[in-house]
């Protein structure tokens, strides 16, 4: 099998190649699809395609534009670029393991706990020395 990082010389290999890289593609975007706990429907309409569009590129059986991928990146909400980076590259940094709903959540817990913070800063030097 030819990797998708080689340069293909010949047509074989191109097709190969070509191959590969679709192969790559369907493997990232099913990665981060599962990271993320997203169901197919569920990524399909974030990026603004058929469910059957995006199964067809999970199953490496499409050539898809540019514009396609984009649109799959920004519904998984990743750079073009981390879907066909190797796998072992960036997985980690890749694929945000938080969601947008879970960043408010933490920055809102952040906030109470500064809250706490100083209120707590403030009932001691309020407390009576001992």
């Amino acid at each position: 099998m030819v990797s998708a990082g080689a340069a293909p010389h010949s047509s074989g290999r191109m097709r190969a190649y070509k191959t590969a890289v679709r192969r790559r593609l369907a493997e990232r975007v099913t990665a981060a699809r599962k990271r993320q706990g997203l169901t197919h429907e569920q990524l399909a309409e974030r990026a603004g395609i058929g469910v059957r569009e995006l199964s067809r590129i999970a199953n490496a059986r499409v050539n898809v534009s540019i514009d396609i991928v984009s649109a799959v990146a920004a519904g998984l909400s990743v750079d073009v670029h981390d879907l066909f980076c190797p796998l072992g590259d960036r997985l980690e940094s890749a694929f945000p393991i938080l969601t947008p709903e879970d960043l408010d959540a933490v920055e809102a817990s952040l906030d109470t706990l500064a809250r706490v913070r100083r209120s707590l800063r403030r009932r001691r030097r309020i407390a009576p020395a001992k």
